[in-house]
């Protein structure tokens, strides 16, 4: 995609060069009648070249149309590929790469990771059905995208399992996270017409665990929540 941007480029800059030099000749040989006396031949390549930068211009311009599509549709196989089709959150791919950029800037010492597992989501899916368990997926993703997008990134790691990062993080603002979803799981639930809302958290402060890579950091969050199930 870059390669066909440079080569539109190209395009682009040798139709105004031929615009230019058709311009110049004009406009240093006379009127195009004494130009069509003295110079016939000259005038006909002139006229040929416009002709040729016109042409050059409406095919740019189809061009860009294409790749303005060619754009959309790469942004949607992006999509698909970094975003949880139910949810419409990143997904664990998407975590991923979050976590390694901030390890590659030299942040991960600064930031904080919260990781949830959706407990009843499994008996929700055998007793009451996949559509119920989607439902419940949505709704709990919609109250954790409200309370965890102040703060950092909110992303699904995996079929129960949710994550958010943080960036310039300590304990308290892993704490006001937490309680401000709790307080929204709790009004849900008092309302719900479906199945309530169950999940455990576990959450991390890396300036005082000093994890050094996303891997480390994934595991021990992902043990310490088997250890709370």
């Amino acid at each position: 995609m870059k390669n066909f941007r440079h080569f539109k480029l190209f395009q682009a800059i040798f139709f105004g060069l031929g615009a230019c030099a058709s311009l110049y000749y004009l406009l240093t040989s006379g009127t195009i009648e004494e130009s069509g006396g003295s110079h016939p031949p000259i005038l006909i390549l002139c006229m040929i070249i416009w002709i040729f930068c016109l042409s050059s211009c409406i095919f740019i311009l189809i061009d860009l149309r294409l790749l303005q599509k060619y754009d959309a549709e790469y942004l949607s196989l992006s999509n698909l590929t970094y975003r949880d089709e139910l949810t419409g959150l990143p997904n664990r791919t998407n975590c991923d790469n979050i976590l390694f950029q901030i390890l590659r800037e030299g942040r991960f010492d600064d930031i904080g990771f919260v990781l949830l597992h959706l407990d009843n989501l499994e008996d929700t899916n055998e007793v009451e059905g996949y559509d119920q368990g989607d439902r419940l997926l949505e709704n709990f993703a919609g109250l954790l995208s409200q309370s965890g997008l102040p703060f950092g990134n909110v992303v699904r790691n995996n079929a129960a399992n949710f994550a958010l990062i943080t960036n310039n993080c300590d304990l308290t603002v892993l704490e006001q996270f937490s309680s401000d979803l709790k307080k929204r799981v709790s009004g849900y639930n008092e309302k719900s017409g479906g199945p309530i809302i169950l999940y455990s958290a576990c959450l991390i402060d890396n300036h005082e665990k000093h994890f050094k890579t996303p891997s480390e950091l994934v595991g021990y969050a992902s043990h310490h929540l088997q250890e709370i199930l």
